[in-house]
């Protein structure tokens, strides 16, 4: 990713996780990955709906699980976190997902400068692996 279109990802990420304001009984989790999908319409022409399948949607499908048990409002793989500035992700922890063969390196999102968030428990459905030493 150049320079410019890093540059926007950060202040849409800045923007989308500071302007964001709680609504009573409404949680929304956001999750990025980034990989190969296939598109399109599918169905029967009674009803036909414009979807995305494949390996990536299935991979972020187990993100949001993730995100969800640690209550964190944005997740994200490792190579997206890799796209952003140090300080806006903060790492959950290596976990093994449902029908992905490794495990896998989950960060969070969080505002420019809020410093860590603390530690949080995983949910009991997804475990994150202690990597030694670490």
């Amino acid at each position: 990713m150049d320079g410019s279109r890093r540059a926007l990802a950060r202040r849409s990420l800045e923007a989308a996780l500071l302007g964001a304001e709680p609504i009573a009984g409404l949680r929304f989790v956001g999750c990025l990955h980034v990989g190969s999908v296939i598109y399109g319409n599918i169905g029967s022409p009674d009803r036909l709906d414009f979807t995305v399948v494949g390996p990536t949607v299935n991979f972020v499908s187990r993100l949001e699980s993730v995100a969800k048990s640690a209550n964190a409002a944005a997740a994200c793989s490792r190579e997206v976190a890799a796209c952003f500035p140090a300080e806006t992700t903060r790492r959950l922890g290596t976990f093994v997902l449902p029908g992905i063969p490794d495990a896998q390196a989950i960060f969070e999102l969080v505002s420019p400068g809020s410093g860590p968030l603390g530690d949080q428990e995983a949910g009991s459905e997804l475990k994150p692996r202690r990597e030694p030493g670490g």
